[in-house]
């Protein structure tokens, strides 16, 4: 196995792991506190290493300032998408944290509004996936057609270029005699395509002002014990009454 593939598998143990911790935090709740608190430091953890991981990828690839020059994309915003998920994750999990150390109900409040609309964003994140998964199924005619091409220039045996030939044609053919239900196939393509679209931008307009209102929050109550900490104490003496 190469090192990419390697990668690949880590990457994806990673994900499944962090997707672990997460159900175990919901299942748990408040009721079952010390496996809340152990999947909470384990959300915390590996969304830590996704985030430096994606920012390092951006510095190596010279494009860490590519989420300030936004293209009018899909691709653009499902990517930026997914880095605030896992900036939520990594807020509330850090909150949770400072919530238990401090006893501040502050940090309470603040954790409980981030895990409530990181659940949101995780939960659109797997309907988006199901949606790209069932767009890619739906064949069409233009995918039909550079499939022919595709076996035409790949670099099979005569044999096997005549048999997947073959093969192509009868379903290009069976595709033509069913013409009067491409239209249904095109039409669910277009409606999943565009409800994709419109849930990715929508998604992405909603959930970003929430975080980056969290994040200023987050600053702002950390700001305000650490002041706190820092104040002189000042002790008052009475002097005794001769």
């Amino acid at each position: 196995m190469d090192t990419k593939s390697i990668k690949i598998q880590l990457m994806k143990k990673l994900h499944w792991l962090l997707a672990s911790f997460f159900v175990l935090v919901w299942l748990s709740g408040d009721d079952l506190m010390s496996i809340h608190q152990f999947a909470g430091y384990g959300i915390l953890i590996v969304s830590l290493f996704f985030i430096i991981k994606k920012i390092v990828k951006r510095i190596i690839n010279g494009r860490l300032f590519q989420w300030a020059k936004p293209s009018i994309s899909i691709k653009w915003l499902k990517s930026n998408l997914i880095f605030i998920i896992l900036i939520s994750l990594l807020l509330a999990g850090a909150s949770g944290y400072l919530a238990d150390s401090s006893g501040r109900d502050s940090w309470e409040d603040l954790h409980e509004v981030l895990a409530n609309f990181t659940l949101i964003g995780v939960l659109s994140h797997i309907a988006l996936m199901l949606m790209n998964k069932l767009k890619h199924q739906i064949i069409t005619k233009q995918q039909l057609t550079q499939i022919g091409q595709d076996i035409m220039n790949h670099s099979f045996s005569n044999k096997s270029r005549d048999w997947l030939l073959s093969l192509w044609q009868k379903v290009t053919l069976q595709w033509n005699q069913n013409s009067g239900k491409n239209w249904l196939i095109r039409a669910a393509w277009l409606a999943v395509s565009l409800s994709y679209a419109v849930i990715v931008t929508s998604l992405f307009l909603a959930i970003l002002p929430v975080i980056l209102v969290s994040a200023l929050m987050f600053a702002l109550i950390l700001r305000s014990d650490m002041t706190k900490q820092h104040a002189p104490v000042t002790i008052n003496v009475t002097p005794e009454a001769n």
